[in-house]
């Protein structure tokens, strides 16, 4: 019924979570992507409440060097605003990955476009377009995590059943693993996943890549948690 503006940073001290607020994003905001480039984190789109019907275009950035300075408004992408988008961070730039745009439908109620297009932020360069992703990616989880210098997507919705019924046996989500190759501006596709997993984090964590949880297929939650070996 309600999104939030509020932004707080957790850490584990002697064992326990010790919460620390960092100023709040200038409006409300949910299902929008992040990602940390250096001491900076970015945050791009998202929805300022949860019936709207066209998702924010903004790309916001807080210097965690500089609290006091709050939120930044930075230049926008060249393309379309968007939810559920992937990004990602890699020598010294951060990038966008698919995600959907919002309209009102016939009844009032929001409909996607489902995007695939790309984009590569470098700071005091902006933006620029790269290459569409060979399939829509919406949700997948997020920051992509780096492999053998590629950033990866791993699943995320392509919309193709988007109106398949009954949801209860709704198959699940895409399952290949989509490879960005900044270097190349260059697509692949480096395997599967073992999951359909949409809507969740992927961290980092002692070397290994873990996706925790997530929606399983539209409706359905999962506990799953799921972990992969990253080398670099």
């Amino acid at each position: 019924t309600e999104n939030f503006a509020a932004v707080f940073m957790m850490r584990l001290e002697s064992g326990k979570a010790v919460h620390y607020p960092l100023p709040s994003l200038p409006k409300p905001c949910a299902f929008m992507a992040g990602a940390q480039l250096g001491s900076v984190l970015y945050v791009a789109g998202g929805i300022e409440t949860p019936a709207a019907t066209t998702a924010l275009p903004v790309f916001w950035a807080l210097y965690l060097q500089k609290l006091d300075r709050g939120w930044q408004n930075l230049p926008t992408w060249p393309g379309p605003e968007r939810v559920l988008a992937c990004m990602g961070a890699h020598d010294g730039s951060v990038f966008l990955f698919s995600g959907a745009r919002l309209k009102a439908g016939a009844d009032g109620k929001p409909v996607r476009e489902w995007l695939r297009d790309g984009y590569r932020y470098t700071p005091n360069q902006g933006w620029r377009k790269i290459a569409d992703l060979p399939r829509v990616s919406v949700a997948a989880p997020s920051p992509a995590p780096m492999r053998d210098g590629r950033l990866l997507i791993l699943g995320g919705d392509d919309g193709a059943l988007v109106d398949f019924e009954p949801k209860a046996k709704h198959p699940g989500f895409p399952r290949d693993i989509l490879a960005y190759d900044p270097e190349h501006d260059t697509w692949s596709r480096a395997g599967r996943v073992p999951f359909s997993l949409v809507t969740s984090p992927a961290v980092t964590w002692n070397g290994r890549i873990i996706v925790p949880g997530g929606e399983a297929r539209p409706g359905k939650r999962s506990p799953e948690v799921w972990s992969a070996e990253q080398a670099y």
